[in-house]
């Protein structure tokens, strides 16, 4: 899911402005790496996935249609 309240980037913005505070819990601490994980590396099972390393993978690295040169040019 890309917008709405459970969105990964939702999810990690919320987590982040308490844990930013530098006065939070163990356990918030803990949520906050793993919302990143999630939002980070994702799920390749789900094309509906949209973390980031799912959407470089489909749409520039593995993407037939981006030449060599235009990869070259992302670095």
């Amino acid at each position: 899911m890309t917008t709405g309240p459970t969105s990964k980037k939702v999810v990690f913005d919320t987590i982040w402005a308490i844990v930013s505070t530098k006065q939070f819990t163990h356990a918030q601490e803990q949520k906050l790496k793993d919302a990143r994980f999630d939002l980070v590396s994702g799920d390749k099972n789900n094309p509906a996935d949209i973390s980031i390393r799912m959407f470089v993978n489909r749409y520039l690295r593995f993407n037939p249609l981006v030449t060599n040169d235009q990869r070259e040019d992302l670095d």
